[in-house]
């Protein structure tokens, strides 16, 4: 789902500014988050019980595509010209930040808890404590103001379709897939590998 909230949502910033967007990004993630902290157990709803689960993961894989390309637009289009690196990357230094934090806060529900608590009801405090970042996160991008760069160049800037994109941008692309795909296949099978056998 990355790949195409990535698309869907890039295009929504483009067209109708970077506040609007990442608001509708951390709506997004929010919902995800809250679907998977009170989705129902398989005993009582039977098969939509997964699905629940599934739809939430959906929804974050697809706020996260748009999350990542519209952030660091904003950071980028924000900085002086001359510091447009540093304030970019702001954006992977963060990240960083958070699997570090999210890789602490579960380590902690895992020692804390005895393995019954951790499966019936335990692997949920992660995703509650998630939810305490949304409205803040909300509140925080409702009140952005799109950057001075950004309103010029959608004034003045011709729009390119996708197609074109790809056309006459196809390296440029690739290599941006293929170091979001690089990064996240790192990390989940570094976590595959760190992760204690039951």
């Amino acid at each position: 789902m990355r790949p195409i909230g990535g698309i869907v949502l890039g295009l929504s910033a483009d067209r109708a500014g970077r506040q609007a967007a990442l608001s509708l990004v951390i709506a997004l993630m929010t919902l995800g988050i809250l679907l998977l902290a009170v989705a129902p157990p398989y005993p009582a709803v039977g098969i939509a019980a997964p699905l629940i689960i599934v739809l939430g993961r959906l929804l974050q894989g697809f706020s996260a595509g748009g999350e990542f390309g519209s952030v660091t637009a904003l950071l980028i289009e924000a900085a002086p010209f001359s510091k447009r690196g540093p304030y970019g990357s702001w954006q992977m230094a963060s990240q960083a930040a958070v699997l570090l934090l999210g890789a602490l806060v579960g380590g902690l529900v895992t020692c804390g808890l005895s393995t019954d608590a951790l499966h019936s009801w335990g692997w949920r405090v992660p995703f509650i404590l998630g939810l305490i970042i949304g409205p803040i996160g909300f509140y925080i991008r409702r009140h952005l103001a799109d950057s001075e760069a950004f309103l010029h160049a959608q004034k003045t800037a011709r729009r390119a379709t996708l197609a074109e994109v790809f056309r006459h941008h196809t390296r440029d692309v690739l290599c941006g897939f293929g170091s979001v795909i690089a990064l996240t296949v790192t990390i989940y099978c570094s976590s595959a590998i760190c992760r204690p056998s039951p």
